[in-house]
């Protein structure tokens, strides 16, 4: 009798996992499972677009691919602050100021342009110049946001040390993080070892 009950509970337990989904659940492979590959660059309808979600997963060479892809067809604002933020994630300042100049020069009054222009010349030390771009998007309609205003704080505080010859304001590890299409914000990176 008892023996007989196992056998029902082994036989019930072999039929109802039968009948479990195995597969793993929506997200589970996280953002980067659907993310754009190296291939899809070449292939891409809109690279612009392609390119700014290549940035989003921090891959830079190939978002600098398919903004110069984009750039064959039409070379415009977003190509080129697309190509600014490219060059500064791979670490090419120089570069990457040239793109964003050239992007300003095409269109004075964008924000991102100019935001992302002052995130390089901090990263060159040039903090005056910094405070400068950071102020003029700032200025701009549209511009007083958070992440410009964190920003502008940020370069601001940092003159005010140099001048005070206080030690350099230096701040835990900062990562430059994606906000929205072309907007991009210095956190703290909390990943360090």
């Amino acid at each position: 009798m008892v023996s007989d009950i196992r056998l029902i509970a082994v036989i019930a337990l072999a039929v109802l996992s039968g009948c479990y989904d195995h597969s793993p659940p929506d997200g589970y492979f996280g953002p980067r499972y659907n993310a754009v590959t190296p291939f899809d660059v070449d292939e891409a309808v809109d690279p612009v677009e392609t390119g700014y979600k290549l940035l989003a997963v921090k891959d830079y060479n190939n978002a600098l691919r398919a903004f110069k892809r984009a750039g064959t067809q039409n070379v415009d604002e977003a190509v080129l602050v697309g190509l600014g933020a490219a060059s500064h994630g791979l670490g090419r300042l120089g570069q990457a100021e040239d793109f964003l100049r050239a992007a300003i020069n095409q269109n004075p009054n964008s924000i991102s342009a100019w935001n992302n222009l002052g995130v390089v010349l901090e990263d060159r030390k040039r903090y005056r110049a910094a405070v400068n771009a950071f102020r003029t998007a700032f200025l701009i309609p549209g511009g007083d946001t958070a992440v410009v205003r964190q920003n502008l704080f940020v370069a601001q505080k940092r003159i005010e040390q140099i001048e005070a010859n206080e030690p350099p304001f230096v701040e835990p590890d900062y990562i430059l993080e994606r906000r929205g299409h072309g907007r991009y914000l210095l956190v703290k990176n909390d990943t360090k070892p």
